[in-house]
């Protein structure tokens, strides 16, 4: 039986990991790993929702310090749904805080710039479940991207990008670093298919399985 490909290493769930934190070494391990998955997310999304880098980076952390105060009790149910939607429910709060930060308050119109500051809040126009669906789907496919790359061939991974992100004809790839054509064809299907692991794990890591 043909052993199956794959030199990246097995880790547990993400989500359980950050919430047990009777392992203090695996606790903050876990919430670097966390960060650097998320942290990216979050400010390309704030981003998205029209506030500057510094609006966007308070977002950022107080998202975080929120997740680490709340996420210990935290359990996917039919109300919140999984993580993935009650992050997005957090980071649209904070996207419109940053928002309604922004609306003039005087004496005059004080009511009516709380009423808006309040419709901001409720609204999901700081970041529409579509825009989160695909910010969401990018964001893996970065990690998983950059991962494989630290444990894939180099050579293999370099036709990869090549012929995906640059869109090189693969004949010119195959003359470049002088192999055959299926010789690309298969690096290229050894790589994406790596990679498409890699996706399917980061998907899983905020599960409980």
């Amino acid at each position: 039986m043909k052993k199956r490909e794959d030199p990246l290493p097995t880790r547990t769930s993400l989500l359980r990991q950050v919430q047990n934190e009777d392992d203090a070494t695996k606790w903050e391990a876990g919430w670097e790993e966390f960060y650097a998955i998320y942290r990216p997310l979050i400010f390309g999304v704030a981003r998205q929702a029209g506030l500057n880098a510094e609006e966007a980076e308070d977002v950022v952390q107080v998202v975080m310090a929120e997740l680490r105060r709340r996420i210990a009790g935290f359990e996917p149910n039919r109300e919140r749904g999984p993580f993935k939607a009650w992050l997005l429910n957090l980071v649209r709060w904070r996207i419109a805080d940053k928002l309604a930060d922004r609306l003039p308050l005087t004496d005059g119109d004080s009511a009516a710039a709380i009423e808006r500051a309040a419709d901001a809040e409720n609204s999901s126009g700081a970041c529409s479940e579509k825009e989160w669906d695909e910010a969401w789907r990018q964001r893996l496919l970065e990690e998983a991207l950059e991962r494989v790359r630290i444990h894939a061939d180099p050579r293999q991974f370099q036709i990869f990008r090549l012929c995906t992100s640059q869109k090189v004809r693969a004949k010119k790839v195959a003359e470049s670093f002088g192999v055959s054509t299926m010789q690309v064809y298969l690096a290229k299907h050894r790589v994406a298919k790596l990679v498409k692991n890699e996706i399917e794990r980061l998907e899983q890591t905020m599960s409980r399985e």
